[in-house]
């Protein structure tokens, strides 16, 4: 389990590296501090129109956005992302989905999408438990918030975090939904930005679409098809 969550915080952190040298915001002072927005508000997240919050999903919209709302690769959950955010381009090697601003990487902040197999031991997840193992991977860290919560009626952990790292100021929101799979989105922030709002808003709208036996059916008919 701690292996798994280790290879993703990793990934998490990977797009830094894209916004390096990109004009992103630094911090004034140590780590903890509140930072404020001084751009336009990335967390203007508008509600979904009625055809985003129709049950139906065409397998066509799987992994796109459509009506400000993402719909994941497998079509297993959907969820809100702000007004004129889009997909990075990613290669085709890695599971973790990005969804950035129209000016990105100027804009360095950004919200990462990691499906992955259900986690049996979730329910034993702590605060202790991060904090040894996000400061062995990257010293310094600061565990701000952990809290249990529920999402779309599921078991649900909310993790807040700061990562010095070099001259860049990174702070991350972390939503990891316990269902058929262990679904974790993050909200990372990078320089003087605000993103805790909109990630609110954003799983707040997350609805789980298609159940692990649902996708497995749907995939086998479709491989029986090929043949």
């Amino acid at each position: 389990m701690r292996k798994s969550i280790a290879a993703m915080l990793i990934v998490l952190l990977l797009p830094v590296l894209v916004s390096c040298g990109s004009g992103s915001g630094k911090p004034d002072s140590g780590a903890g501090q509140t930072v404020s927005p001084d751009r336009t508000d990335p967390g203007a997240t508008p509600s979904a129109t009625p055809d985003a919050m129709s049950p139906v999903v065409s397998e066509e919209d799987f992994g796109s956005i459509q009506n400000n709302m993402y719909i994941s690769e497998r079509g297993e959950f959907r969820m809100t992302v702000p007004s004129g955010w889009k997909l990075a381009e990613q290669s085709d090697e890695t599971d973790t989905v990005m969804i950035v601003p129209a000016g990105y990487p100027e804009e360095p902040d950004y919200i990462s999408v990691v499906v992955s197999g259900k986690d049996e031991t979730f329910e034993d997840y702590s605060r202790e438990m991060f904090e040894e193992l996000y400061s062995f991977l990257f010293p310094n860290t600061v565990i701000l918030e952990f809290s249990k919560i529920t999402v779309a009626g599921l078991p649900a952990v909310r993790l807040v975090y700061l990562v010095p790292y070099e001259e860049i100021y990174l702070k991350q929101y972390q939503y990891m939904i316990d269902g058929d799979y262990t679904f974790s989105v993050t909200f990372t922030e990078v320089g003087e930005t605000d993103l805790s709002d909109m990630a609110a808003r954003c799983v707040e709208n997350f609805t789980v679409l298609r159940t692990k036996a649902e996708i497995d059916a749907a995939e086998a008919e479709s491989r029986s098809e090929e043949n």
